[in-house]
């Protein structure tokens, strides 16, 4: 399964990467949107991880960027976000296959990756 990754904290992208590389997964890492939606350009991906607060456009606009694209990629927004889902739930609605994951939770990262993962066997 390949994933793209989206944050802009490198501490973020290298705990990720270890995380997601020791549990099977390929990942490519992006610190901005533009990159990121270059990469998705010229990559195919299986999902994308998204932080949601970063500089413009910020998670929520890639997503919106990316929908144009693909509407059927698997969107997961992994955000410690203070304000929590509720002020984004329309956009996060109006973004298809896009999920919440608050407070960074890892573990909760992975069970819905593994959930995806068993979808596209």
């Amino acid at each position: 399964m390949n994933i793209l990754v989206l944050d802009d904290d490198m501490w973020m992208l290298e705990l990720l990467d270890t995380v997601l590389t020791e549990n099977g997964y390929q990942m490519s890492k992006a610190l901005n949107s533009y990159s990121a939606f270059k990469m998705f350009q010229t990559i195919t991906f299986d999902l994308i991880i998204s932080d949601i607060h970063m500089p413009h456009p910020n998670g929520i606009e890639f997503g919106k960027m990316i929908r144009k694209e693909n509407s059927l990629i698997p969107i997961i927004y992994f955000s410690a976000e203070l304000n929590g889902p509720d002020t984004y739930a329309a956009d996060i609605q109006a973004i298809t296959n896009a999920f919440y994951v608050e407070d960074k939770q890892i573990e909760t990262l992975l069970e819905i990756i593994r959930r995806y993962k068993n979808c596209i066997k």
